[in-house]
């Protein structure tokens, strides 16, 4: 019996490679390493309204392993304007709002440099013509009109596990939905917050000083890291169904087995393995002798204690006295930096989009 290296690929061994579907909407540049790829399980097929940009991505691709589908989502099929800025990955089908432009130095990349038209479809059209399978996993990033492209397919969201989509707090783009809007849409769908990563702040005068720390609380174990300044804009949100919920995640170990692949490619190795637990309570019966076999021993490997973390950040339990002295590396002690001893996925570009200016030849859309 041979261990995987991954859940994802755990799963492919038992149900089989490049066996469902991650769509990336807005994928200009490609997914790259990107956690919610979750090779070798899944195929990816990526959306960009450019059709040059989707024709250099898949001369450089796998076709069994990628895609890319020169297409503008929308929630209604039809021609929308399209608002493109100094830096094309900040185009948006929503105008910019001047007024944060003005008061935020690092937003001058969203200014409207020209305007044009795209021709939409929807989400559930595409996958009506395309016919591509089940859809696991979709991330979006587009500059203010996810909720649209999720509204326009609600029938692809009722098979889907998990999302990964930008929201905003403040109103970048004009008529745009903030975050508690999509948030409540979501729930609506079933769906569960389960991270905010890459939380961007801006402030009228950047010092770049740390005047402060911030700590996240998972479980009784606290991470503490340094803070910056500038009021919170935007983020990526991280969703899923409740994978003890079984009207929502299936009657079935393949959708759990999709389900524990992305949590542990996020890093949340504690609710994978309890994705996996999940699966063999509820599947046994179903489930061949060897998998359940490989499935324990995933268990075994995520939930060994003293595994350390990779992080960058100071961590600590709540029930340490804080005059206790810090113990040396060598001791298993989470209050030092160390590097897990399971081989991880890298978790892929941050772009950083407001702020970072990209080669890009001006007619590009996004």
């Amino acid at each position: 019996m041979q261990l995987s290296h991954s859940t994802a690929a755990l799963a492919a061994q038992i149900i089989g490679s490049y066996s469902t579907s991650v769509l990336d909407v807005g994928a200009r540049w490609g997914a790259g390493g990107a956690w919610w790829r979750i090779e070798p399980l899944a195929t990816l097929i990526g959306f960009d309204p450019d059709a040059a940009e989707c024709t250099r991505l898949n001369r450089q691709s796998d076709p069994r392993r990628e895609r890319y589908v020169p297409a503008a989502l929308g929630r209604t099929a039809g021609p929308a304007t399209f608002y493109q800025t100094a830096e094309p990955a900040c185009s948006s089908l929503f105008k910019p709002d001047e007024r944060l432009i003005g008061r935020y130095p690092s937003l001058n990349v969203i200014r409207v440099a020209q305007t044009g038209q795209l021709q939409l479809t929807t989400l559930d059209e595409w996958a009506a013509a395309e016919q591509p399978g089940e859809i696991s996993f979709i991330k979006l990033d587009t500059q203010g009109s996810e909720a649209d492209i999720l509204r326009g397919g609600e029938f692809a969201l009722r098979e889907c596990l998990g999302l990964e989509i930008e929201v905003h707090f403040s109103p970048l783009y004009r008529g745009a939905p903030l975050f508690a809007e999509v948030d409540t849409y979501l729930r609506a769908q079933g769906y569960v917050l389960w991270r905010l990563n890459e939380l961007c702040h801006y402030t009228e005068i950047s010092t770049r000083r740390t005047q402060t720390e911030d700590t996240t609380h998972y479980g009784d174990l606290a991470v503490t890291s340094p803070a910056g300044s500038g009021r919170l804009t935007w983020a990526n949100a991280v969703y899923f169904k409740d994978f003890y919920d079984e009207h929502l995640v299936g009657d079935n170990p393949r959708r759990l087995l999709i389900m524990a692949s992305l949590l542990d490619a996020l890093g949340d190795l504690d609710s994978a393995a309890g994705c996996l637990r999940q699966t063999l309570k509820c599947h046994a019966d179903s489930i061949s002798q060897e998998s359940r076999l490989l499935i324990s021993a995933r268990i075994d490997e995520l939930t060994q204690e003293n595994a350390p973390i990779r992080i960058d950040a100071n961590i600590s339990s709540p029930d340490v006295d804080d005059g206790a002295q810090s113990s040396s590396p060598s001791d298993g002690n989470l209050s030092h930096r160390a590097h897990s001893p399971f081989p991880r996925p890298h978790f892929g570009k941050l772009w950083h989009k407001l702020g970072r200016r990209r080669s890009t030849r001006s007619g590009d859309l996004r």
